[in-house]
Parts: structure tokens; C-alpha cells; sequence
């Protein structure tokens, strides 16, 4: 089954840019503005990461990834925010983000955090 990229950010701009940019790199991707509504079919998704903004309205990504291990999500989760404190770093890999990246116009760290974690599929990173 092919690995699905998940970019859940409410700025459209921002979302359409790495959901474009991932996909011109080889990688299936779906988009979502709203975190509920991800939240809503994260049982359903497919294997694949999660591409979390930390500062969403009505849910942050902090309370998107705990909601998401609270329902029994695996997939994994690397933070991109333009908006991320240390505090928020922390707090994200202590609730298991496998990554926590400064949002910026380069979005090359991005997919070199993804393409690490689906190299390391094999040990079930992405499984």
C-alpha cells in the first residue's frame, strides 16, 4: 500500500505550496484546512505521516496530535510551524512527533524528514 503524506494546515496558501512540492518530489499527498475534519477520518487514513501546523483555530496541532493518540492513530508526526516555541518543540516530541521543523519558504528540510522516515519504513516507521 503507497504511503500517503497528510498536510494538515489551515493556511492555503501555505498547504498548497507543500502539498505541490511534495508531490512534484514522488510523494501521494492529501490536504486538509481543518483539523477536525482530519481528525474525523485519521481512523480511515491510509499508512503514510502527518504534516501538522502548530497554530490552527478551533484545534492547535499540539491538541490534533494528542487527539490523534487518544483515538489510536500511528501515523507518525512531523510538526512544520512558522509560529513554534521551545516549549512547543517539547511538548510535540514528548507526545511522539518523530520531528519539529521552522515553517519557511525552503521547504527542502521538510522533505528530507520525510524521505528519512520513509527510508526507515522498513522498521515500521510508516507502517
Amino acid at each position: 500500500m503507497a504511503k500517503v503524506i497528510y498536510v494538515v494546515d489551515d493556511d492555503d496558501v501555505a498547504r498548497d505550496i507543500i502539498c505541490s512540492q511534495l508531490g512534484e518530489a514522488g510523494f501521494r499527498v492529501e490536504g486538509y484546512a481543518d483539523p477536525a475534519a482530519f481528525l474525523a477520518a485519521a481512523a480511515s487514513r491510509e499508512q503514510g505521516c502527518v504534516v501538522l501546523d502548530l497554530d490552527m483555530p478551533g484545534m492547535d496541532g499540539l491538541q490534533l496530535q494528542s487527539r490523534l493518540a487518544e483515538a489510536g492513530c500511528k501515523l507518525p508526526v512531523i510538526f512544520y510551524s512558522g509560529k513554534a516555541g521551545v516549549r512547543h518543540a517539547v511538548e510535540g516530541m514528548r507526545g511522539g512527533a518523530v520531528d519539529f521543523l521552522q515553517k519557511s519558504s525552503d521547504v527542502e528540510p521538510l522533505l528530507r524528514a520525510i524521505q528519512n522516515l520513509v527510508g526507515e519504513s522498513a522498521a515500521a516507521k510508516l507502517d
